[in-house]
């Protein structure tokens, strides 16, 4: 983070990047799960238009550039126009907030309005808002920025930019799909699970209300038959619902293998959706999507982690420090073999013979022994990495012959 990290005002902002105290790491990777629903979440880099006479006074009221979260719903329109060298850049937001006032924004100007509580009076003959009724400027004011403060976090590409795919896309479809076969199995059971009487049909005579000699059935009635005349006694449905219903399961079992196969995720849960044992390659093969997948994931939230850094230290008017500032996520989501990695690490220590190679090796294998431990204790581990100097291994023969050479 370079000289940011030494700023109080990003200490506070790393604390309580939104002002309803949640962490700036938390924060990202929640809309990093909303945009894996959506597609895509929006989030404004925003500060309170209050001005105060210096830095000191602005820490002591907690005053610095914060965080807004905004999903699809609330993005009502946006446009973009190409500067002079022809980049695209967002020239036109409009927003929708909780409270239901409406937020516009535009280079250099934004403006709020609102809406009065409408009902039948405030519509005219032609199902419009009258002109009494239509919305209001609430506030406005001008910002410095060259651009809309405003980051697109995507969690796939598509097509269409900025619109991002999302990860339930398929998955919600074969969701429902077996909520209705849920409900088909609850009709099984209950039409099928409990036995009901059959009787044979009576013709009955045009204009009778009912057939003659009908039997009355009840929780209260006995139903009597003659054991001499087996054909009177009543027949009875039989139960049979294992069949169907054990159809329905296994539909739904595939659905669901068909759900991991859709996000990548077979692999991982393969012992949970199948029986049958999958080959060492295609467990490969899976994972491979799937980290993938991942990446694509991580390089589009380590683009969005600069952008809204960026827009931070443009409005604190520091924007000399984010050169010196580097974002870098996982590049692999394999699942780890320990005992095989620090294997390979001491047969690449004896072949590579660099310092900075082993060093670089000892501090991914310190992150991966240490999962808990702090940005601190694993800097001070790192500065003891980067400062070791390799002593020479213990030669008795050589050590003796000193000794000797001495007392000569």
């Amino acid at each position: 983070m370079g000289k940011l990290k030494t700023d109080p005002a990003w200490d506070l902002f790393q604390s309580d990047c939104n002002l309803y105290n949640d962490g700036f790491d938390d924060f990202l990777t929640e809309q990093s799960r909303y945009s894996s629903i959506e597609g895509h979440v929006g989030i404004m880099v925003d500060r309170p238009s209050v001005q105060l006479s210096n830095r000191r006074e602005e820490l002591e009221a907690g005053v610095y550039p914060y965080l807004s979260a905004y999903l699809p719903p609330a993005i009502l329109d946006w446009e973009y126009e190409r500067d002079e060298y022809n980049r695209p850049y967002l020239s036109y937001l409009k927003l929708i907030d909780d409270d239901g006032k409406y937020r516009l924004w535009w280079q250099g100007v934004w403006e709020i309005w609102e809406l009065p509580i409408q009902d039948e009076d405030d519509l005219d003959m032609t199902g419009n808002l009258t002109q009494e009724s239509k919305a209001v400027l609430y506030k406005k004011g001008k910002y410095d920025l060259k651009e809309i403060p405003f980051v697109w976090l995507v969690n796939i590409k598509s097509k269409k930019r900025p619109i991002g795919v999302s990860d339930i896309h398929e998955v919600a479809k074969l969701d429902v799909s077996i909520l209705r076969n849920n409900s088909q199995g609850e009709e099984v059971i209950s039409y099928a699970a409990f036995p009901m009487m059959r009787k044979p049909y009576k013709e009955t005579k045009p204009g009778a209300v009912s057939a003659p000699g009908n039997d009355d059935v009840s929780v209260q009635v006995i139903l009597e038959f003659d054991p001499e005349n087996p054909d009177s006694k009543p027949d009875w449905l039989e139960s049979r619902v294992a069949e169907p219903i054990q159809a329905i399961l296994g539909w739904i079992e595939r659905k669901v293998e068909e759900i991991y196969r859709v996000v990548n995720a077979g692999g991982m849960a393969s012992t949970e959706i199948s029986s049958d044992a999958k080959s060492g390659l295609a467990l490969k093969t899976e994972f491979q999507l799937l980290n993938s997948a991942l990446v694509r994931k991580a390089k589009n939230l380590e683009k969005t982690e600069k952008q809204i850094i960026k827009y931070w230290l443009a409005w604190q008017k520091q924007e000399e420090y984010y050169d010196k500032i580097t974002i870098e996520r996982s590049r692999t989501y394999d699942v780890e073999d320990l005992a095989a990695d620090l294997e390979n690490v001491l047969t690449a220590g004896l072949i590579v013979k660099s310092k900075k190679f082993n060093d670089k090796m000892q501090k991914n294998i310190v992150r991966a022994m240490l999962p808990a431990a702090d940005e601190n204790e694993i800097k001070e581990i790192d500065d003891e990495i980067d400062n070791y100097e390799e002593f020479e291994e213990f030669n008795p023969d050589e050590e003796f012959e000193d000794i000797d050479n001495e007392e000569v």
